[in-house]
């Protein structure tokens, strides 16, 4: 399960890389998968990034996909959107895809 907490910091605080980014233990969970991960260990590699003023997260979701959602104005998440992935050898190529799309 991919989740993250509740609340995040206030639209002020979003570009300041000093401020720790939650404030709250309360979960959205955004997606479910059953992939084990590219190294096979249950890890995910879940990453959350914040850049000019947009956060998202984004998760290995299956051998052939990235998942990712956008945090939208009003503090809700995107329904979850695929990047496709040939593999570990292509996750960081993928994952530049996803920010070039987000940040256009």
């Amino acid at each position: 399960m991919v989740g993250l907490p509740a609340r995040t910091r206030d639209h002020q605080e979003r570009d300041d890389p000093r401020v720790v980014p939650f404030s709250s233990l309360l979960r959205h969970v955004l997606a479910a998968t059953a992939f084990a991960g590219f190294d096979g260990n249950g890890d995910l590699d879940v990453r959350l990034e914040a850049r000019e003023g947009k956060t998202w997260v984004v998760w290995e979701d299956s051998a052939a996909h990235l998942a990712w959602c956008e945090l939208l104005p009003g503090g809700t998440w995107s329904a979850p959107a695929f990047e496709p992935v040939s593999g570990p050898e292509d996750e960081e190529a993928a994952r530049l895809r996803i920010k070039f799309q987000i940040l256009r």
